[in-house]
């Protein structure tokens, strides 16, 4: 019969716990992730177990109903209508309980149905914020009632309290404009990404391209047509990794393409190989120099290529001649010189708007901190309506402090009785002296 009527409660504490553990798992003020240890000290198993660490959660919350809201129940009730109002409180707080035992209580499941290891930005399910709200909402409206009741209020309060709660719920407005913030952070994200591996993909083909050239010609030892095969795989890495391994891995700066797998080379070595490919640019798409002012560009075919205009975001480097500034409006059959560079420019524009979206995530998980103080306001709202209906404004004064009365006459009978205990035992101590 306890189990049947505890049981709710359990579904609704835990489910909220739940919630609890993959917000602060998302900002990373608490894992899921556990540790064994043997005798001495030394790690022997890993492990992760998102239902043991909602437990902590969970323990909290039902301690505070057991110990703070049936209390602060209880009494706002007794403020309300003496025996009869604290009787009615504690009653609404039992009624999940009650109904389970009659069978009239809905099989709910506040849980998440997945919960995302270490997932920045995941909230969980909506549903499972309900039992916090609502132990909010009900915190709010004791507090209030008691605080009104307590120190005789009057109706200033309220006028002052509806101050609080306009701007309470002005506040939440500028979570809308956040969340436009954050949409585009992700928008500007994905497109940047998406370009870097149109771009990647791009340089690809014309490298293969390239490397047929190389085989035909039989200069595959050339220090170009060698990279020309080395760097596919790298290029391949670019097209299908995520944001984030992109700029982990990706090119810092141009010699991170020219020579993926060597540290310490200066731009200058590249200069050979971007020599090559330009004596290649020359001979599969020469330029005529018309004038001292006027060039004639080979005409747009299978093999010469103008560069698209997003693929040449940055100017090759050095600038001082070895390549035409100009590059991105002629037609060239293989845009290394536009390419590279404009990967390495947006490795670092990715790399500003992962931090931005990773912030923008992190600040997701403080909003059910918000929304519970929140519902904290919002339940005062409703006492400060209830203390209106209930009519207290006209109780006369001696019907007001109900709840600081009783404490005061509890107190006294406390004392009383300790007073009551200490005499008699005084005086058994007297008659049984040494």
């Amino acid at each position: 019969m306890i189990n049947e009527f505890i049981k709710p409660y359990i579904q609704m504490f835990y489910g909220a716990a739940y919630n609890i553990q993959q917000s602060l798992e998302g900002y990373g003020l608490s894992s899921s992730n556990f540790l064994e240890f043997d005798g001495s000290g030394k790690i022997v198993e890993s492990y992760w177990s998102p239902a043991q660490a909602a437990l902590v959660p969970a323990f909290f919350i039902t301690v505070y109903f057991v110990f703070v809201l049936l209390p602060l129940a209880i009494s706002a009730g007794y403020v309300l209508n003496r025996r009869k109002g604290a009787i009615f409180s504690l009653g609404i707080l039992m009624l999940p309980g009650i109904l389970n035992l009659i069978g009239w209580w809905p099989s709910i499941n506040f849980a998440p149905e997945e919960f995302t290891i270490s997932g920045a930005g995941v909230m969980g399910e909506a549903f499972g914020y309900l039992p916090l709200l609502i132990v909010g909402l009900i915190t709010g409206w004791c507090l209030t009632v008691i605080i009104y009741d307590s120190f005789t209020l009057s109706d200033k309060f309220r006028n002052v309290y509806d101050h609080l709660w306009y701007c309470s719920a002005i506040a939440a407005g500028l979570f809308f404009i956040a969340d436009s913030s954050v949409n585009k952070h992700q928008q500007d994200l994905a497109m940047e990404s998406e370009f870097s591996k149109q771009a990647s993909a791009y340089l690809a083909r014309q490298l293969r391209d390239y490397h047929r050239f190389c085989i035909e010609k039989d200069i595959t030892g050339s220090d170009s047509c060698a990279w020309a095969s080395n760097v596919q795989q790298t290029l391949t890495d670019y097209i299908y990794s995520d944001p984030v391994i992109f700029v982990e891995f990706g090119p810092k700066e141009t010699s991170d393409i020219y020579f993926p797998f060597l540290n310490g080379v200066n731009s200058k070595d590249a200069l050979k190989i971007r020599g090559e490919i330009r004596a290649y640019n020359e001979l599969k798409c020469p330029v005529r120099q018309l004038s001292s002012t006027t060039r004639q560009y080979s005409k747009s075919s299978t093999v010469c290529e103008r560069v698209p205009a997003n693929f040449c975001r940055s100017f090759p480097e050095p600038s001082n001649g070895f390549v035409n500034e100009s590059i991105a409006l002629q037609t060239v059959a293989l845009a290394s010189e536009c390419i590279v560079p404009t990967l390495v420019r947006s490795r670092s524009i990715q790399e500003d708007l992962v931090s931005k979206v990773k912030s923008d995530l992190r600040s997701r998980h403080l909003r059910w901190l918000y929304f519970l103080l929140f519902s904290l306001v919002a339940g005062g709202k409703i006492a400060n309506a209830t203390t209106k209906l209930a009519s207290f404004d006209s109780r006369p004064a001696s019907e007001r402090r109900r709840l600081v009365k009783l404490v005061v006459q509890v107190v006294k009978w406390s004392l009383a009785v300790m007073c009551t205990l200490v005499r008699l035992a005084s005086n058994l101590i007297r008659r049984f002296p040494g």
